[in-house]
């Protein structure tokens, strides 16, 4: 999505590829994220989540994403918000295996980020 909201309240996002955001791309734009699960993914920068904008977690599951390069699980440019579920099992290549910060703001009052891995292709 280039622009526009996007809100998430279940569901799946699954076995996706592409440059940016293979599970979800928002490019000056805000994604919601209530519930659901954001897995199995793989792209160049962002697996799971790639963000230029405003994203708010308030539920839900980033799990078992890869990238190339930065934020397996998401990758941030913008404002991210974590107020609630789980970040885990995501793969990068270079940084941020679980959430790569890029700029902006990163608040996280409640939520679980863990099991990250960095690799070498």
């Amino acid at each position: 999505m280039l622009s526009g909201t996007f809100t998430m309240n279940g569901g799946t996002i699954s076995g996706n590829s592409a440059t940016f955001g293979d599970g979800v791309y928002i490019d000056n734009g805000t994604f919601t994220m209530n519930g659901g699960i954001i897995s199995g993914n793989v792209s160049n920068n962002g697996g799971g989540v790639d963000v230029r904008g405003t994203f708010t977690m308030v539920g839900g599951t980033i799990i078992n994403n890869i990238t190339r390069s930065n934020g397996g699980g998401i990758d941030v440019n913008g404002t991210f918000t974590m107020r609630g579920g789980t970040i885990t099992g995501n793969t990068a290549r270079e940084n941020g295996g679980g959430v790569h910060f890029n700029s902006g703001t990163f608040n996280k009052t409640s939520g679980i980020i863990i099991g990250f891995n960095r690799i070498e292709w």
